[in-house]
């Protein structure tokens, strides 16, 4: 259950749902654990996945993308670039 709560916590942040999808009472529903369970559940994960030293975060395989030099200069152009970074990597 750890690796799929994680699983889900990830997916919950990538699609900006974590707020309204991560609470106590929707994990312990989910999973069918006690309120108890699922608030220490959730902590421990989130502590884990944000911990450079923990034990789940670490063995996700992530590629981090370096930026272009001008990131910051236009919203819109990093846009553009992240969306043409994302249909270069799924040609691969």
């Amino acid at each position: 259950m750890w690796f799929i709560a994680a699983e889900d916590i990830i997916t919950a942040y990538a699609r900006s749902t974590a707020a309204a999808w991560l609470t106590g009472h929707g994990l312990a529903e989910k999973y069918a654990i006690s309120y108890a369970a699922a608030y220490r559940l959730k902590k421990q994960l989130l502590d884990d996945l944000s911990n450079p030293s923990g034990l789940i975060g670490p063995s996700i395989c992530v590629r981090n993308v370096p930026l272009p030099p001008n990131a910051e200069s236009s919203e819109t152009y990093l846009n553009a670039w992240l969306i043409e970074q994302m249909m270069t990597m799924r040609r691969r």
